[in-house]
């Protein structure tokens, strides 16, 4: 076989590819460890579900049946909103 094969060409672009990823990972292996790892903030505390007062109860109620009156309340199948606390 020459080296115009497509077998040989396969083979060597495959393994030249091979050898090229390894050397990433090898390189990124020494990275890490010469960088060592970082220190990772914490993560803070999700804030409290904002509690509604009654003018905002009523737009809520408002808009909701606005949204009602023009799908259908056949085609909802269900409504999310933020719980009082």
């Amino acid at each position: 076989m020459d080296a115009t094969h497509p077998l040989v060409l396969t083979v060597l672009g495959m393994s030249t590819v091979l050898i090229v990823l390894y050397m990433i990972n090898i390189m990124i292996v020494i990275m890490s460890k010469v960088l060592g790892k970082k220190a990772v903030p914490a993560v803070p505390a999700m804030p409290a579900a904002p509690s509604y007062n009654q003018e905002e109860e009523e737009t809520l109620s408002v808009i909701m049946a606005a949204v009602t009156s023009i799908v259908g309340s056949a085609n909802i199948t269900s409504i999310n909103v933020y719980p009082k606390e």
